[in-house]
């Protein structure tokens, strides 16, 4: 603008829209994902690549996700965090890991934590180890757009590390909040799971979600 020129009501306009752009762009760019703590009923499904599981109990502590294959019958203790308490099959402890990570709600990048829980197992042969203390780092690193067989879906990328005696491993999981569930998760061991449906609306509008793939086993 040249020494000496007013400014329109036109030219006021015109810069007045530019800032409220410019403004809007900002605040989009600084807000960071964030995922609210969902909540789930009895009867809610959750479908994924190892098996369809089903609510059956929800507690003060957490809920019961149940699978059945075959003979097979495998309840999954999560808590109200959805992390891993313990696993049971066929009404036998399989494993448990207490307390359970503390996962911060609402999960947002940047977010984390440390704590140390105890890890039980039992082996498929019946053999039960002995309790390991083991300390755990959880982290919520970024935000990550991933496709699975039941769609695309924008997440929150959370890894979970356990060091201990004898112990080394973790999971990486991927928080969907538009979906309300993990749609996938990664251990270190190369195992894991992904959402391969949302099979109805209702568990279209809300599916329950599960814990990160099992804690890693002692090393042998």
């Amino acid at each position: 603008m040249r020494p000496g020129r007013r400014l329109t009501a036109r030219s006021l306009f015109g810069l007045g829209l530019l800032l409220a752009v410019a403004l809007g762009t900002v605040r989009v760019a600084a807000d960071p994902p964030r995922a609210e703590r969902p909540t789930y009923a009895v009867g809610d499904l959750w479908i994924r690549s190892d098996g369809v599981f089903e609510v059956v109990t929800v507690g003060v502590e957490g809920y019961v996700f149940r699978s059945k294959s075959g003979p097979q019958t495998t309840d999954l203790h999560v808590s109200r965090d959805l992390s891993l308490r313990r696993v049971v099959r066929n009404g036998v402890d399989a494993q448990s890991f207490d307390p359970p990570v503390p996962f911060e709600w609402p999960l947002e990048v940047g977010k984390g934590g440390t704590s140390t829980a105890v890890f039980r197992r039992i082996r498929p042969d019946g053999r039960v180890q002995p309790p390991v203390s083991v300390d755990v780092t959880w982290g919520a690193e970024a935000e990550e757009e991933v496709t699975v067989p039941a769609g695309t879906f924008r997440t929150v990328r959370v890894s979970v590390r356990f060091t201990g005696p004898h112990v080394r491993g973790g999971t990486t999981f991927w928080y969907a909040p538009e979906a309300r569930q993990i749609v996938r998760a990664r251990s270190v061991d190369g195992s894991g799971y992904e959402v391969i449906a949302l099979r109805s609306p209702k568990v279209a509008a809300a599916p329950p979600p599960l814990p990160p793939a099992d804690p890693p086993a002692p090393a042998s």
